[in-house]
């Protein structure tokens, strides 16, 4: 064992960090932890496992391998990203679960630029009309359309959740357009 890595998880503190799928420890309040006892030349994989984290972080690439040299270390970084998710259980003007398959498409928040494209992609509405939206703004207008093409639309305003959590918004009913 002759090298080493400092690791670093974008200032997440306290993620769990592991060494060949083996937990070595977790990260300072800095969201840093010195990794030791890495072979020197080779492949040494040191991953997170997003299970661990809460609900309001996103982790692109869980596994990374590095290769440091003889008596030295390299710099790992986690792009750990702190976003603002919620499922939604959506409704049509009677009442009832919006059909499966549905695509709900967020087309409006205050403050995007004008001509600006939506800050998340379409979301598949699925059993008892529930989607799941990352990126959600504070105040969003989502679109529905079903699988037989009749559109409708609700607003949203995200609630206020204790922090890492990710919340259940409605039922909301969705007007048709």
């Amino acid at each position: 064992y002759d090298g080493f890595a400092l690791v670093s998880t974008n200032g997440i503190p306290n993620v769990p960090i592991k060494r060949e799928n083996n937990l070595i420890g977790r990260t300072d309040s800095d969201g840093m932890l010195l990794v030791t006892q890495l072979g020197a030349y080779r492949n040494n994989k040191i991953s997170i496992d997003p299970m661990r984290l809460p609900g309001q972080l996103r982790v692109p690439a869980p596994d990374q391998l590095v290769v440091p040299t003889d008596r030295a270390g390299t710099m790992v970084t986690f792009a750990i990203d702190r976003i603002q998710s919620a499922s939604v259980i959506l409704h049509d003007s009677s009442g009832q679960a919006m059909p499966l398959g549905s695509v709900a498409r967020l087309i409006q928040a205050p403050n995007m630029p004008a001509g600006a494209p939506p800050r998340n992609t379409a979301s598949l509405v699925g059993f008892d009309g529930v989607t799941y939206f990352e990126n959600l703004p504070s105040s969003s207008t989502v679109e529905v359309r079903t699988p037989e093409g009749q559109l409708c639309r609700v607003d949203l305003t995200y609630p206020d959740t204790p922090p890492g959590q990710v919340p259940m918004m409605g039922p909301v009913r969705c007007t048709p357009r």
